[in-house]
């Protein structure tokens, strides 16, 4: 009986210690949990202090009057204070017209964050979107904008940049500006280790940032960090979703073979991967690394093109055949061609179209993988006629903020009107499906063939320092919309589904010589 009792007693007392241990749960960690938003809430954000002595740093602008400016010079990257990188950036908006009232308040120390303002109405890119659709023979009717303006918030805590604390100041990395403020419509170009100037991009620029190192050794050699950020980035953009293993990188040939690798698993191949401007010997690879590069996406999409029956002819890439009197079969193989060689040829087009009472064109775009999308325009305009629309969608992170749309008259006004049939395939691709398009919106036309496999315009060069720092990245900064509001990448152009034997019948049906 005691024994009974005393047992009773000991799971009493466990019990009371059991709902006293409850009770503590309950109240304490509501208590702290308080304590630490408190604190959190209070402390404002530790940014990073460095050591480092000022040095000189010139700046360019537009006029090429150039400014000094009291720079540090950090993991490849140049820093300047909150002050002399609004002046820099208030210097490209003279311009570029794309940022609101950016002021030394926009950055906020607390949360080390910066706040800007895109414009809906902004020229960002504009200068290049005027080379496409203001030919000599159209002009702008109406131009409308909808959207709203787009307030960014750049994360100095958390994004590819950070600010540093140099004696008490803020110091900003110049790099911001080329990566989230102006994308492809301007740079800062670096022009050495101490100088940049104000770069404007007109359409047939090829820009590259044009690294000066006296030494690669300045980075260590740490090639396999370089490659992880680099992956890393790809991955936290969603550019890269499976997982990659990769071997020891010790040799920057064999870096370079690792980067080319990356677009096997981007399946895009509008972008470009480029590290330092070390010269890349091939000679030098591995046996292994050699194979990647035989591997990677670019050089089986290369390889595959070079087997195909129909090659691009660089001497005469725009062909044409007069049908049945009234069709001219028109055979494009590339935007890529000569300025003067493409004027000619389209001055003899224009010439074969207003001498003659065709009703119908036949366009083929086979295998045409894209070019200049100025001269992809530049062929739209002889053919189109007297009105068309044109809607450009502003894009921040692929999120559509602002679309202009063009109504465009011809300076000139003609009768001719065309019935147009497109003919495309899976080889199709970038500006030529950009003027496919253009051309369905616009004209009474009819898509026969394949589905293209990429229907992107433009491209992304991602240029990466050998420490793991990204120097440089563009982005494809506006989207193209048909009439009904669809993005062209969106959109299914294919009105019947033909292959390329299905497609030669057709055309020898019409009597057209392919050869």
């Amino acid at each position: 009986m005691q024994n009974k009792w005393i047992r009773n007693s000991i799971q009493l007392l466990i019990l009371l210690m059991l709902l006293m241990s409850c009770n503590v749960d309950t109240i304490e960690p509501e208590s702290g949990h308080q304590e630490k938003e408190v604190k959190e809430t209070s402390m404002a954000i530790e940014i990073m202090s460095l050591d480092i002595e000022p040095i000189t740093m010139s700046y360019s602008d537009i006029y090429g009057k150039a400014y000094e400016y009291s720079a540090v010079f950090y993991e490849n990257q140049h820093y300047v204070t909150i002050e002399d990188f609004i002046e820099i950036v208030d210097d490209i908006n003279l311009r570029n017209k794309a940022i609101i009232d950016l002021t030394t308040e926009s950055y906020d120390r607390a949360t080390n964050t910066l706040h800007v303002t895109l414009q809906k109405s902004n020229r960002h890119y504009l200068e290049r979107t005027k080379s496409e659709m203001y030919s000599e023979l159209y002009a702008v009717e109406k131009h409308t904008i909808e959207g709203d303006d787009l307030d960014i918030v750049i994360d100095l805590n958390e994004e590819l940049f950070h600010s540093i604390l140099v004696k008490d100041d803020i110091y900003l990395p110049l790099q911001i500006i080329n990566y989230e403020m102006y994308k492809d419509s301007v740079k800062i170009k670096r022009l050495d280790e101490h100088a940049y100037e104000n770069h404007q991009i007109n359409i047939t620029d090829d820009f590259d940032e044009k690294f000066v190192y006296d030494d690669v050794n300045l980075f260590n050699n740490d090639y396999e960090k370089s490659y992880v950020a680099l992956l890393e980035y790809f991955k936290s953009t969603g550019a890269i979703t499976e997982k990659i293993g990769y071997d020891q990188i010790t040799s920057y040939t064999s870096y370079m073979a690792h980067l080319i690798e990356i677009s096997t698993y981007l399946e895009d191949y509008h972008y470009n991967i480029l590290g330092d401007n070390s010269e890349f010997h091939s000679s030098r690879l591995s046996v292994v690394d050699r194979q990647k590069i035989n591997n990677s996406f670019m050089y089986n999409r290369y390889k595959d093109k070079a087997e195909i029956d129909n090659p691009v002819d660089m001497e005469n890439p725009l062909r044409w055949e007069v049908v049945n009197d009234d069709i001219l079969y028109l055979d494009c193989d590339t935007f890529f061609i000569n300025d003067f060689l493409y004027k000619m040829k389209l001055n003899q087009l224009e010439k074969e179209l207003s001498s003659n009472n065709y009703s119908t064109l036949i366009i083929d775009l086979r295998y045409n993988s894209g070019g200049n999308g100025v001269n992809a325009m530049k062929l739209f305009n002889k053919i189109a006629g007297d009105t068309y629309s044109y809607s450009i969608g502003f894009l921040y992170n692929d999120n559509v903020y602002s679309t202009h749309t063009f109504n465009m008259k011809k300076i000139e006004p003609s009768s001719k009107e065309y019935d147009v049939i497109l003919l495309l395939n899976e080889h199709s691709a970038s500006a030529s499906i950009s003027f496919a398009n253009v051309v369905k919106d616009n004209m009474d036309t009819y898509v026969i063939g394949h589905e293209p496999l990429d229907k992107q315009s433009g491209y992304i060069s991602i240029i990466q320092a050998l420490d793991g720092t990204l120097i440089f990245k563009s982005q494809r900064s506006f989207v193209d919309f048909n009439k009904d509001g669809m993005r062209f990448d969106d959109v299914v152009l294919v009105d019947e589904e033909l292959n390329d034997d299905e497609i030669l019948k057709y055309l020898e049906n019409l009597e057209v010589n392919l050869n």
